[in-house]
């Protein structure tokens, strides 16, 4: 049920979808808890594993996120997928560190990389 509530509340508009060029918005962004603000531009950082993604530039203060990718490599479906599991992973990967030791920033985002990358090659395959 969390993990459909969160897929419901981050689920992306499309704003403006120009080949190569993807611009999201997210209605619900405030309804993220602030404590997540300092940690958001990991998000770039996970984008940025899809190939063909050139940059990522996210604006928490309006909800916004630019995507600019190589159409010839990745697609705006696979982004919008990309985006589902993306903020799934966020909430496995919440439940795992409440069972571990304390982590380091750098150790989560690992972590984070870690169980991505397996999903990250099945949607390469699609």
């Amino acid at each position: 049920m969390a993990d459909f509530l969160l897929k419901w509340f981050m689920k992306p508009r499309v704003e403006s979808d120009i080949p190569g060029r993807l611009r999201l918005s997210f209605p619900k962004y405030h309804l993220l808890p602030k404590g997540a603000a300092p940690y958001l531009h990991h998000i770039e950082t996970l984008y940025l594993m899809v190939p063909g993604v050139q940059s990522v530039r996210l604006t928490p203060q309006i909800g916004t996120m630019l995507i600019t990718y190589d159409p010839e490599k990745t697609s705006r479906a696979q982004l919008l997928q990309w985006t589902d599991m993306v903020f799934l992973t966020g909430a496995e990967l919440l439940r795992r560190l409440a069972s571990l030791p304390p982590a380091t920033e750098d150790q989560v985002i690992r972590l984070a990389q870690d169980m991505l990358a397996p999903r990250l090659e099945e949607l390469v395959k699609r």
